[in-house]
């Protein structure tokens, strides 16, 4: 098989330069984007699952992708980049100090 060419819309390379700016898992995410890449470049039909109308969305943590692929000429372009928000912890929460009713 061919590998697909991977091109992240410009939209798509600020919402991750803007993740990873503002979090607290920098690695993780330049890992998950890694990941992203690979799989899509190998075969972004099984790499994800398609949603409708030709918008596919792979999920690696933390974050989650939107793309759309080009069979014609081994393309896949990703549109849009998110990560899950996650749940903040209280200092109490944070220390282990959690009390239950």
């Amino acid at each position: 098989m061919t590998p697909f060419q991977v091109i992240w819309s410009s939209n798509a390379v600020v919402q991750l330069a803007d993740l990873w700016n503002k979090s607290q898992r920098r690695a993780e995410i330049t890992k998950a984007q890694f990941r992203i890449d690979i799989a899509l470049a190998s075969d972004p039909h099984s790499a994800g699952r398609e949603l409708s109308e030709g918008l596919w969305k792979i999920d690696d943590s933390p974050l989650l992708a939107f793309y759309e692929i080009n069979d014609v000429h081994n393309i896949v372009g990703v549109t849009d980049v998110y990560t899950p928000i996650e749940p903040r912890l209280t200092k109490k929460e944070s220390a282990g100090q959690i009390s239950f009713p």
